[in-house]
């Protein structure tokens, strides 16, 4: 999110030198699709460990075992999270966090465009002053003639100047970005974008290693309302922050359905896990309502998973 901020602002900057300055809202919509839950091997899952201990106990285990099977990813984009859906390391995160932002980027490209538009209508300027400048005094001297559009041609060598790192840095954004995935034993590893869904607000990445603890997928159908169920993520940093919640509903229906639940979501939430006390994933954490506290949504992990099948399978 840093890099994104000085984009706009380096942007920005050069726009205010000619007056120009444009403000912008974004959104962004989701849309989802009905899948069936494709089985899944469970030599891994963090469910299937048998125990002695008193129920309250194992209950705990799960919930600490789902949370060291979640990741907080970090790029120049900013900060998310994501979880191991298979023992071979495969990550679901949500495609926002491993992409510049699309409306963003258009919004950036606007201004871009407008700038550079700008800058050529500066150096007109620049050539008609310097012309009329020569026609009033033509024994002048080119010392004199450069002081007359000093001003001028200071302004356009700064915005041009702009110009330039703001391309480079788009092009940074959408070329060169690396992710850094942080488990739970604050082991990093640099990951690899395996694929983005065109459909949804999901994505697919793996690490370089074996035998990862992963989630168990549930069927979010079974879910009651009022059930217990938690988000984990990566809010403001705070990597594999556990909140709770209750679940309230699924919202929308076929191919637009979103779990909704109050527990705590913030940025940096985003792509991590929604479980229950059993430790099983039913969502994949993606929005919050900004205007209201307690209501957040969850991709179910139906969806995520039919739409990456060729790879979880």
């Amino acid at each position: 999110m840093k890099n994104i901020i000085i984009v706009l602002l380096v942007l920005i900057v050069g726009i205010l030198l000619l007056s120009q300055i444009g403000i912008v809202q974004l959104s962004k919509t989701t849309v989802l699709k009905q899948q069936k839950i494709p089985e899944q091997g469970a030599e891994k899952s963090i469910q299937d460990t048998k125990s002695n201990e008193p129920d309250d106990k194992q209950q705990n285990n799960r919930i600490v075992a789902a949370r060291d099977a979640t990741v907080s990813i970090k790029s120049d984009l900013g900060k998310g999270a994501g979880f191991f859906i298979t023992s071979n390391c495969y990550i679901l995160t949500n495609k926002h966090v491993v992409q510049f932002n699309e409306k963003t980027l258009g919004y950036v490209n606007e201004e871009l465009d407008s700038a550079t538009e700008s800058l050529r209508e500066l150096g007109d300027i620049i050539a008609d002053k310097q012309q009329a400048f020569m026609e009033q005094c033509s024994d002048c001297s080119e010392q004199a003639r450069e002081e007359f559009v000093s001003k001028e041609t200071q302004a356009y060598e700064e915005l041009a100047e702009v110009l330039s790192e703001t391309e480079d840095k788009i092009y940074e954004l959408n070329n060169n970005l690396e992710f850094e995935v942080s488990l739970s034993n604050d082991k990093k590893y640099t990951a690899e974008l395996i694929r983005l869904s065109e459909d949804y607000d999901l994505a697919l990445m793996k690490i370089d290693h074996d035998n990862c603890n992963y989630l168990q997928a549930g069927d979010e159908n079974s879910l009651d309302y009022g059930d217990k169920i938690y988000a984990i993520g990566n809010p403001s940093g705070f990597g594999h922050t556990i909140s709770s919640g209750v679940f309230s509903r699924i919202e929308g229906s076929d191919s637009k359905r979103m779990i909704q639940t109050d527990a705590s979501v913030n940025p940096g939430n985003s792509g991590g896990p929604l479980v229950n006390e059993e430790g099983r994933v039913f969502g994949v954490v993606s929005l919050k309502r900004m205007d209201l506290e307690g209501i957040a949504f969850a991709i179910p992990i139906s969806i995520a998973l039919e739409e990456f099948n060729e790879y979880l399978n």
